[in-house]
């Protein structure tokens, strides 16, 4: 519990609001909250399911948390008003399959008391980051590299990943990072891991497989554009705090302010 609370500690500026470790059957589990969704202490984490078999460590947010948590009424207990419940109660029914449903910036750990087991995913596009460390003691993982480095694991440098960034401005796009012994969970990327088996990967999404060639004209495509900005920008106003935006003056910001407005 004490290394956890050091990694806890290594990461107080991502979650200012709160803190806390959980201790559950072969795991020991950290968060740090910062409060945009349900601000009580029902939606503190780390978080279990009911019958205590689940536990959960969050960092980010899911938009469209009550679309879902509509379609889970009835087969889930809630407690809380937070994404974080319905993150978890989305994996209890579905499993793996929630996944598709989530639509969000995330990653996130559900553990298993039963089996011993965890299950990690990451955001599409890796809004959020997810870094791990396997060794033979078993897996340690966080937010930020050096949280892990936290735990007495030498920061090593990864001569490969540094040789790529220095000759061809290349990093971040596959799962390795400047630290020998830590990884990443790549965008799109979720992992099993169980002490027989240690971590196993696999792609749940690509970019790549979802493009399709659209035959319109620049009219048309100014009002898709418009459409899906708005749409954004409305589901990014999902809080239970005030909700403000930093401009730098640009286009860009300017378009984003139009469309927050518009939403």
């Amino acid at each position: 519990i004490q290394l956890v609370l050091k990694m806890n500690n290594v990461q107080k500026h991502r979650g200012p609001d709160d803190g806390s470790v959980y201790r559950c059957n072969g795991a020991v589990l950290g968060h740090r909250r910062l409060k945009v969704i349900d601000l009580s202490n029902h939606a503190q984490q780390p978080m279990e399911t009911e019958n205590g078999r689940y536990v959960i460590v969050f960092n980010g947010e899911i938009y469209n948390y009550k679309e879902i948590r509509k379609q889970l009424n009835g087969r889930y207990n809630f407690v809380s008003e937070s994404d974080t419940e319905v993150l978890l109660a989305a994996y209890v029914i579905w499993g793996k399959d929630c996944l598709e449903r989530l639509v969000g910036m995330f990653a996130f750990c559900i553990y298993d008391t039963h089996n011993l087991s965890a299950f990690f995913a990451r955001d599409r596009f890796g809004q959020k980051p997810l870094f791990i460390s396997e060794s033979k003691d078993g897996l340690c993982f966080g937010s930020e590299i050096k949280s892990i480095l936290a735990t007495g694991i030498p920061a090593k440098s990864n001569l490969e990943t540094w040789h790529r960034y220095l000759m061809y401005a290349s990093y971040d796009d596959d799962e390795n990072t400047f630290f020998s012994g830590v990884s990443q969970l790549r965008p799109g990327e979720m992992a099993f891991w169980k002490p027989s088996t240690g971590l196993i990967r696999e792609m749940y999404y690509n970019l790549s497989n979802h493009v399709n060639p659209v035959n319109i004209d620049a009219k048309e495509a100014t009002e898709r554009v418009k459409e899906l900005m708005v749409d954004s920008c409305r589901q990014h106003m999902c809080a239970d705090v005030p909700i403000g935006i930093s401009l730098s003056g640009g286009l860009d910001s300017s378009a984003l302010l139009s469309c927050l407005h518009e939403g």
